[in-house]
């Protein structure tokens, strides 16, 4: 079993909403699930909808907002920020540079997403070997809408398999045929 991807494919990129760790709602035993950014549908049931848009996003929480302005000051765009709106954001002016993400001390603003290549998102799903072995888990794909970005996906499905770790993936199901045909070779669970 490997460790570590490796090859072409490991350097495919994609967008990650977030990685999370030891979930127990995702399939069977103790897994690791990763979300990716980007939903062909606007259900407004969604579940995950920081996942929906397939670009990484700026959020704000006001209820963490303690109002100290230093987002204000390293804010390259001059009205981007403004602490008069309580959605404290002008995204017609924001260039999502996520500046504003690294100085906040709250974590009031928050960027949801972030580009990952196929081996650094397999080097934190293999940390967790010990517990899908003890468990009978292993590594979960969500979303949005985890199809969305395919070539990213089968990648991580490729890896995981070689890397001997459950695979499963939970999807709206509106892939086409030849999507399918290049998924389910890799896949372990469907949900």
């Amino acid at each position: 079993m490997n460790n570590q991807p490796s090859g072409p494919s490991s350097e495919i990129s994609g967008i990650v909403t977030t990685i999370q760790r030891y979930s127990l709602d995702d399939g069977p035993g103790i897994r690791t699930t990763v979300f990716l950014k980007g939903c062909q549908l606007r259900c407004p049931w969604c579940h995950n909808p920081e996942g929906i848009n397939r670009l990484p996003e700026l959020y704000f929480r006001a209820s963490k907002c303690i109002g100290c302005g230093q987002c204000l000051e390293v804010c390259p765009v001059e009205g981007a920020i403004d602490f008069s709106d309580p959605e404290r954001i002008d995204r017609q002016r924001c260039t999502k540079c996520m500046l504003c993400t690294e100085i906040c001390p709250s974590g009031s603003l928050k960027q949801v997403g972030s580009v990952m290549s196929v081996s650094e998102v397999m080097n934190e799903v293999v940390k967790d070997r010990l517990f899908y072995e003890a468990s009978g888990g292993g590594v979960t794909f969500s979303g949005g809408e985890a199809t969305f970005q395919v070539e990213f996906l089968i990648a991580l499905l490729e890896h995981s398999k070689a890397c001997g770790i459950h695979t499963c993936l939970e999807s709206n199901g509106l892939a086409g045929k030849t999507v399918w045909e290049r998924i389910v070779p890799n896949l372990d669970l469907l949900y």
